[in-house]
């Protein structure tokens, strides 16, 4: 994972941006499952250390296939993005496309 920051001071933010990849699962476990357990961990590691009061928003892009349409999350309290959500607009996103 390689990761980047970058301060707005006029907007009292903070951008932070992350590259990963996501290596290849074993035969003995299910692509869905990996994919499941891959975002659990990003999405903790996303809000592990950002104030309650404060916002988080996520854009998710594939950098090998810049074709494909980025997905994003709106803005929205740090308790409220959970690992479903964002599974959830990776499945709408991906049936958008086929």
């Amino acid at each position: 994972m390689d990761e980047t920051s970058k301060s707005f001071p006029k907007f009292n933010t903070t951008g932070r941006s992350f590259i990963i990849k996501f290596k290849m699962q074993g035969e003995e476990q299910e692509t869905t499952a990996n994919l499941k357990e891959c975002i659990t961990a990003l999405t903790n590691y996303l809000v592990d250390e950002v104030v309650d009061r404060d916002l988080v928003g996520l854009r998710i892009r594939n950098t090998e296939n810049v074709q494909g349409k980025v997905v994003g999350i709106s803005f929205r309290r740090r308790d409220q993005l959970k690992p479903d959500l964002i599974w959830d607009v990776l499945i709408e996103g991906h049936s958008e496309q086929c």
